[in-house]
Parts: C-alpha cells; sequence; structure tokens
C-alpha cells in the first residue's frame, strides 16, 4: 500500500499555509455542490464530497507542493479534532431521553451489534483491528464523522479511512434509496418508516433525505433515533481506544483524547442553554467547516492504489454490515412501534 509521504517541515513558513488553503478552497467547493446545487437533497453532503474531492485532486496530477503538508497536517490534526467537539453542540440530552427507554436501548443495541459484527466479521475476512473498527465505527454510529474522530484517536494509514470512508458513502446512498422504497412497499406507518432510517441509515445527511421521502412525520422520529446513534459517538469511541492494546494494535494515546472531553460538554452546554442563541447558530456551520478541512486533507493525503489495494473484503464488510442494519433496525422499529 502507497500513501502520500513527504518531508513536513518542522514549523509554519508563509508557504506552509498553501495546504491549508487548498481545504479551504475544496470545502467551499463541495459546499456549492451539496448546497447551492443541492446535492445534499441526494444524499451527497458537505463531509463525504469533501473527502471525495480531496481523493480526486491528489490522484489529477495537479500541483501539491511539498512546503503544503504542515497546513495538511494541521487540517487533519487541530481543525478535524475542533470540529469533532463543536459537534456535540447538535445533540441535547432531554431530545435523548424523550427517545424513551425502548428508543434509547434499541440504538444501544445497534451500535453494539455492528460494532460487534464488524470485528468477529473483519477478522475472519482477514482484515486489520484498525481497518475493521473504522468500517464498523462509520456503520454503527455515524459515517464519516464517527470514522474521523476514530481516525484522530488511533494513528493508522489513510488509505484505510479512505476506504473506510467509502463504504460509508455507498452503503448510506443505497440505504437512503431502498429504505424508502421498502417502507412505501410494506405500507409501514410514518413513525415506524423513521424509526427505521433513525436506526439503519449511515450518516445524518441520508438519514433526512430518506424521511423526505416517506412523510412529514417520519422526519422527527428518525432524526432523533440518529441522534441517539451519535450520541453514543463519545462512550463508544473511549471503549474502543481502551481496547485497542487487546486487538494486537497500540492505540496514540490510551487516555481519552481532548476532542472527546470537548465533545461531552458541548453536549452538556447545549442541554443546559447556556449558550446564547446568537453563538449557537454559528457552532454548526464552524463544526461542519472544520470537520470539512480535515477530511479534505485526508483525501489529499491518499492515492487511487491505496483504495485498490483494500481490495474486495473491505466491500464485503461493509455490506454485511448494511444489511445487519437493516434487518435488525427494522425489527426493532416494529416493536418500538408496538409499545
Amino acid at each position: 500500500m502507497r500513501v502520500i509521504s513527504q518531508p513536513i517541515e518542522s514549523r509554519f513558513t508563509l508557504r506552509g499555509f498553501t495546504g491549508i488553503l487548498l481545504c479551504a478552497a475544496l470545502t467551499a467547493l463541495a459546499w456549492l455542490l451539496a448546497v447551492p446545487f443541492k446535492a445534499q437533497s441526494l444524499g451527497l453532503g458537505l463531509l463525504p464530497l469533501v473527502m471525495a474531492l480531496g481523493v480526486l485532486w491528489a490522484n489529477s496530477g495537479l500541483p501539491a507542493p511539498a512546503a503544503s503538508d504542515p497546513g495538511l497536517r494541521w487540517c487533519k490534526t487541530t481543525a478535524l479534532r475542533t470540529g469533532l467537539a463543536l459537534f456535540g453542540f447538535q445533540i441535547s440530552l432531554s431530545e435523548v431521553l424523550g427517545l424513551g427507554v425502548w428508543g434509547m436501548a434499541s440504538a444501544v443495541l445497534m451500535v453494539v451489534s455492528t460494532l460487534g459484527t464488524a470485528q468477529v466479521l473483519g477478522r475472519w475476512l482477514g482484515l486489520s483491528p484498525r481497518q475493521r473498527l473504522l468500517v464498523g465505527m462509520g456503520s454503527a454510529i455515524c459515517g464519516a464523522a464517527a470514522i474521523a474522530a476514530t481516525e484522530s484517536g488511533w494513528k493508522g494509514r489513510s488509505d484505510e479511512t479512505a476506504a473506510a470512508l467509502a463504504t460509508a458513502l455507498v452503503f448510506g446512498m443505497v440505504s437512503m434509496v431502498a429504505l424508502p422504497w421498502l417502507a412505501v412497499h410494506w405500507q409501514w406507518s410514518d413513525v415506524q418508516a423513521g424509526a427505521w432510517f433513525g436506526l439503519s441509515i449511515h450518516e445524518m445527511g441520508h438519514v433526512v433525505a430518506a424521511a423526505q421521502f416517506v412523510g412529514a412525520h417520519s422526519a422527527p422520529v428518525a432524526v432523533l433515533d440518529k441522534m441517539m446513534r451519535v450520541f453514543l459517538l463519545a462512550p463508544a469511541l473511549v471503549v474502543v481506544l481502551r481496547a485497542a492494546p487487546f486487538e494486537g494494535q497500540s492505540a496514540t494515546n490510551t487516555r481519552v483524547p481532548v476532542f472527546l472531553w470537548g465533545f461531552v460538554l458541548a453536549v452538556l452546554l447545549n442541554s443546559m442553554a447556556w449558550v446564547p442563541a446568537s453563538v449557537m447558530v454559528w457552532l454548526n456551520p464552524i463544526a461542519q467547516c472544520a470537520l470539512a478541512l480535515g477530511l479534505a486533507a485526508l483525501g489529499l493525503s491518499t492515492r487511487w492504489s491505496d483504495l485498490k489495494s483494500a481490495g474486495w473484503k473491505v466491500w464485503v464488510l461493509g455490506a454485511a454490515l448494511c444489511a445487519q442494519l437493516w434487518v435488525i433496525g427494522g425489527v426493532l422499529a416494529h416493536q418500538c412501534s408496538a409499545t
């Protein structure tokens, strides 16, 4: 496997900011495609798009001077972790508790079962501990954001991250199209369909897009169930990072990453309504921008050969996890509507 590797300067120079500027330009382009050109309505949100643009740039033959590496490194660390911490402001404990005991238990079961299946099946397929963890986190919790959080806490290769992001994007889009069609075909209620989408689809953008195909009452249920899975990002990441030495691969730091504490603090501040509304309105765009900068940098560090070398096994794992999400999520959604 081949990953872009160039000398990294010990400190920033004026030229060293070209990496940041390039990531910012790709973020702006991805936003244009996602929002004004409405690609997000098709499930192509800002984060998956900016990662894809980064990969395309890295493999297009366009110039990428070595002096840009310090900027890319800053985007992959500081910017990405800042975005992950601010991501917590999208979650409120009152909304999570509003799901009730069964709703919360369903989300926990989905996350635990998906991560467990990823480990068992991934080991049988011969995938590395980190690769099966990245694919599992992306499927179980919230796609690109969960993969980025795992990548930040566990040192590894960018090709594994890129492959995991590709599976989350592809199977998330398949779920976005297939589940609404199945829900309508089986004449499920809006509540049943919304619960199924929230428990089974990878990205929040995919969840919202899927709910739009069904009915007005589907979206609130879908978003709440999905937010519970997002809320589990912090505890799940703590557990998997602690378990890393038992998987034969050391975590970069066995302590809880600082950005994860920031995530928890953001959830608490949002839940207590201690942040003024005039500030809150800016926090989500800032978080999305910071996450996009980090994912653009990850994309710029990836070659096509990296994705090819990941092989078919990653896609088999991603497909199996997607199928599990559909089946277990559907069963739980039916049970939820019956309680």
